[in-house]
């Protein structure tokens, strides 16, 4: 389970499952999406870019997040 850190505080609190899994279930659904409308393999970065514009943020930043979270 991934821990954050509280700035004020100095200590470590778990994030809940919760939390994380709906955090990454919008990209995942996404991505499963554009695969499933998509007829053979899908380059990573095409995946990447088509996420990003949904999000409505197609910047390399935005881009490398994506790539990072589906990878």
């Amino acid at each position: 389970m991934s821990k954050r850190t509280s700035e004020t505080e100095g200590t470590v609190a778990p994030l809940s499952r919760d939390i994380v899994l709906q955090v990454l279930s919008n990209r995942r659904r996404y991505a499963l999406h554009h695969l499933r409308r998509c007829e053979g393999s899908v380059e990573i970065g095409e995946l990447v870019t088509q996420i990003a514009t949904w999000e409505n943020d197609v910047t390399s930043k935005q881009r490398k997040r994506v790539y990072n979270t589906l990878q």
